[in-house]
């Protein structure tokens, strides 16, 4: 839906899951991969207290809750699946619940054995009783995640406000890395009075994953393109699909050395 919005101007920068934006994309959109801020994701399978599935193979014949088909957690559970040696919709059965708490929820009500997880919905859970099954970091699963997209239309015509927008972002991160508990302020502040519990599991969740450069990781999105099913994407190389030119200038600058040097 948000890379929906990207392409229809309703938002100029979008969030969104790495497979919406690819899909897009080899279907004519002329949108662009600005960077990521990670390239491993922070999704996990959590289980059910009581259920006796302990290995991936073990998943065969389960349903499995996921935000929405094409997101971060969507992409994640297909690519655990398929290193459990099981094919997604055919093995198992995926079933999208909307978000992350209406799949947490669904799990705390007995009404969900297995979901793809991240977040407060990931403690949520845990807190009922679900354990982790698998991670992505765990698996080693390549994906960018947190990745931000635009129109090369407005890359174009607003390439100042794209530069300052990225390099924010990179000092956002500096900011992050470097303040814990200035940091966990500003989450308890900015996501709706989290309690220090909330703000912590979320900070710790992502600190280490975050990339210094969130340039965008040709070996991370090529990872992503070989996952795929559909053939058009074999007629498509990572370059089509980014625009690391930001990222190259911002690089270039030594802004990296200054920052991390204080």
């Amino acid at each position: 839906r948000l890379v929906q919005s990207l392409i229809a101007g309703d938002v100029d920068v979008a969030f969104a899951g790495i497979t919406a934006i690819t899909r897009a994309r080899v279907r004519g959109a002329e949108i662009a991969i600005l960077g990521a801020a990670a390239n491993v994701s922070s999704q996990k399978l959590m289980v059910a207290r009581n259920s006796k599935i302990r290995r991936l193979e073990d998943l065969k014949g389960a349903i499995i809750g996921v935000s929405q088909y094409g997101s971060e957690a969507d992409t994640f559970t297909r690519n655990a699946l398929a290193l459990g040696g099981l094919k997604p919709d055919k093995d198992v059965t995926i079933l999208q619940l909307g978000g992350h708490p209406q799949v947490a929820a669904a799990m705390v009500a007995g009404k969900l054995d297995v979901g793809a997880l991240a977040g407060l919905a990931a403690l949520t859970a845990e807190k009922a009783g679900a354990r982790l099954l698998a991670s992505a970091a765990e698996l080693k699963i390549l994906s960018p995640s947190g990745t931000f997209a635009a129109t090369r239309g407005f890359i174009q015509r607003r390439r100042g406000v794209v530069d300052r927008l990225m390099r924010s972002f990179v000092e956002a991160i500096h900011y992050l890395k470097a303040n814990r508990p200035g940091s966990i302020a500003l989450l308890q502040k900015y996501f709706g009075g989290l309690s220090a519990e909330e703000a912590s599991y979320l900070y710790q969740e992502q600190i280490d994953l975050m990339e210094v450069l969130p340039a965008p990781n040709d070996k991370a999105l090529q990872a992503v393109l070989d996952r795929e099913t559909d053939p058009k994407v074999k007629s498509f190389s990572t370059a089509d699909f980014i625009d690391a030119s930001f990222f190259k200038e911002i690089e270039k600058s030594g802004m990296i050395e200054q920052l991390y040097r204080k």
